[in-house]
This record gives structure tokens, sequence and C-alpha cells, in this order.
């Protein structure tokens, strides 16, 4: 019984594996963004289903034969398109470097590292407006219904963005989700009016104009990134159709790697763009140019993974399957190759870090350091919002984690600016 429900799950894994969400269950059945998405989903999800119940052993593309493990994948990088000749072909990535299983509920027991977050997150019920008292930069956003984004500044102090707690209406969603830059000196959300940044050092604040096709009015308002456009920052809007790229001054495209939601995507601070696709099983790495993008290398890649980040040619995301043990964990790969340089695997049958997004990687602290954001869970004996959530450094090469902040239920909606906790490091 229990490889056939493993053989099931791979299946579902890889069925679900554009849903890229980072909430609650309880959220993601509220919410619209995976509302829309799985309505595609869940056709793919029963034809998964009979796929089991009519072809048996039957072998899937990328996977094992249904009801078994699957065999481990064998990525080999193809030449980038540039290049001219014929290159001798490269060696593959070396095997996957998996770390022992995992148990998420203990990184409370975890040793602390001190950087500029209190030990407790907890944002005040009231703060000085960030125009009225400005910061250099900002190291978390904290939204929440029905109040205004708070901002704890790298001073350890809150500041409020005054307005924000209305500024979306009519959504199944109606809580801004803020972004903070690499840095942490800009903060941008969706609004009903368009796109708000806001400038942390100065408290100034402009409102960027939708681009016509991804307007309002929504069920639910398009995520955003920040994103490279050349030397100045922008912002991708993960619009459920497609992927806009939006310059501060409010010029506008549509993105050369446009994907329905921004799923499989992340995007270097200042630099390149990886992409994962789902259907081709690969990775592709484009240069970020904002006008005349290119693909500079594409590597085979089976295995499922969702809510990638991207720096220093390193791409982080909560994945595992083929071959791989347990069922979901934090990993590590050189974008470059398809290589797997980390993995700490979590026996997770009920998806509680995968598809209900209870691990999410938020950035690099350094060249072995991921920041994840871990909500410990386990549904059949807690009550959503009896959990805690942290934030966590995995040093993915020797497989150690260590704890930065822990903070309540409403925690896992933040953002955070891993820049500036990286130069606490």
């Amino acid at each position: 019984m229990d490889d056939e429900r493993d053989g099931l799950g791979e299946v579902l894994r890889r069925a679900t594996d554009r849903v890229e969400g980072r909430g609650m269950a309880g959220a993601a059945l509220a919410g619209a963004r995976r509302a829309r998405r799985r309505r595609g989903v869940l056709a793919v999800g029963a034809v998964a289903a009979s796929v089991l119940v009519v072809l048996g052993g039957v072998r899937l593309a990328g996977s094992g034969t249904l009801g078994t493990e699957p065999d481990p994948a064998a990525p080999t990088p193809t030449a980038s398109p540039t290049s001219t000749g014929v290159p001798s072909p490269p060696a593959p990535p070396p095997d996957p470097v998996v770390h022992p299983t995992w148990d998420p509920f203990t990184v409370v027991d975890a040793p602390l590292r001190d950087t500029v977050l209190p030990e407790r997150l907890v944002p005040p019920a009231e703060a000085p407006a960030i125009e009225d008292d400005p910061v250099p930069a900002a190291v978390v956003a904290w939204p929440a219904k029905g109040r205004d984004v708070m901002l704890l500044g790298e001073d350890g102090r809150w500041r409020s963005v005054p307005g924000t707690a209305d500024a979306l209406s009519g959504t199944f969603g109606d809580v801004v989700e803020p972004v903070l830059g690499h840095g942490g000196q800009k903060v941008a959300m969706s609004t009903d009016a368009g796109i708000l940044v806001v400038e942390v050092a100065t408290g100034a604040r402009r409102t960027i104009p939708w681009p016509d096709p991804v307007a309002p009015p929504w069920d639910t308002a398009p995520e955003l990134r920040w994103a490279p456009l050349g030397n100045a920052a922008g912002l991708a809007v993960l619009h459920w159709n497609e992927t806009w790229l939006v310059e501060l001054d409010g010029t506008a495209r549509k993105a050369p790697y446009s994907r329905p939601y921004g799923t499989g995507l992340a995007f270097e601070p200042v630099g390149p763009v990886v992409e994962k696709r789902w259907e081709e099983l690969d990775l592709r790495v484009w240069d970020g140019a904002p006008h005349a993008a290119r693909i500079t290398s594409t590597v085979p890649f089976g295995y499922w993974g969702e809510r990638l980040v991207f720096e220093r040619g390193l791409m982080a995301l909560t994945g595992g399957g083929n071959g791989l043990p347990g069922d979901a964990g934090p990993m590590v790969v050189e974008a470059a190759t398809g290589a797997v340089l980390g993995y700490a695997p979590i026996r997770d049958r009920d998806s509680v870090y995968g598809d209900n997004g209870r691990l999410t990687a938020l950035g690099f602290l350094d060249e072995q350091t991921v920041l994840l954001l871990v909500g410990p869970m386990d549904f059949r004996t807690m009550e959503l919002g009896d959990e805690s959530w942290h934030l966590v450094a995995w040093d993915f090469r020797d497989g150690g984690f260590e704890r930065l902040t822990t903070g309540g239920t409403g925690m896992h909606a933040i953002a955070v600016a891993s820049g500036v906790l990286a130069s606490d490091w």
C-alpha cells in the first residue's frame, strides 16, 4: 500500500509542479490564484489518477514505472545557442549531495544566529509612518488583513506604510503582498490603483499604472518580483495569463520568458533569469537583458520543484523526486549544469512543505547558505493558526541549520531583504 501511495504521490506531485503558492492549505483554498491554477491542475490530477488505474505499469516520461521509485535523473548540459562548432559531450553533473533526513519541527532547537533581527519577530499595533521616520533599508515587510504594511528597519525599529490596509478591494485575497528589493531600499506591492513603490530611505512613493492587458478588475491581484532590467531596477508582474516586465518609469512589455503566474521563474538581483520548464523537464538561463534577452544555457532537469530563488548562478527551491529520498526538501542546484549541490530530504506525505508552501527559499546569505522560511505543521494533530514560523539559515554544503528569528502564524506572508541579512554574515 505504501508503494502504491508513493507512486501516486510522485505522479500527483508532477501534475501539481506548476502550482507554486507559498500559503497555508486553508489560504490556498480561499486564494483565487491557486483556484485558477487548480482548475487546470485538477484536470491533470484526474488524468494522473486514471493513468494509475488503467495503465498500471506504463512508464511516464522522466519517471519510473508507476507505483515504483522513479529512475534517477542524469542531466547533461547542452551547448549554449550562441556556441559554434560541435563541442564534445560534457561530463554529467556529479551525483546529488543528499544530507540526512530532516524534520522541520527540530528547527526550534537549532542554534540561534545573531543578526539585525530580534529573536522573536512581532510587529507592533502601531508604528511611525515611513515618510515621517525613514530608514536606509528595511529587512522585513509584514502584511496583515485590515492593517497597513509594517516595515522592520535595519535599525531594529518598525515603520508603517499608511494607506495600504485597504489598497486592494473586491478580491478573494484583499491583503497586499509586499516585495522587498534585495538590499531593502525599496518595497513594492500590487494595489487597485497600480504598482505602489515606496523608497524606504525617504518615504517617497509612486504608483505605476498597470499595463492594459493585466489591469483590474481581478478576482486576485498579480504577484510581483523585483527583476533586473538593464541598469535599473524593475518588476516582473506574475499575471495569471502571462508575465510582464515593468520599469519604474512605467515602461512595460511582455517578458520573453512569459509564463502564466510566472511559475518556474526566478530573477537574479542584478543579472540573469532562470526558467524551470515543467513540460520540457529542463532549466534555461536567460541573460536578463531588458530588450533583447537571450538564452545562455539549457540543461535537462528531471526533478520537480517549487518557489524558486536565483542568485550567484545557484537556484534554491523546495523540490525532490527522481530517485531522491524523502518526499520534499530544500534543494540547491547549479543552474548552468543542473547539478544538485545540496538536498535535505523531508518525509512529507501530506505535502505540508511541498504543495502547501510551508518551506520556502527566500534568498542566499552567502555562497553556501540559503535563507528559508519554515512553518512546521502536522495537519492531523494541529489546527491552522497553532503553528510558529521561523527564518532559518541552511548550509547546503554541510547540511547544518541555524535559526534567525521566530514568529506567529502571520509570519507566513512576510517579505525579507536577504541582502540586508547577508551583510551581517
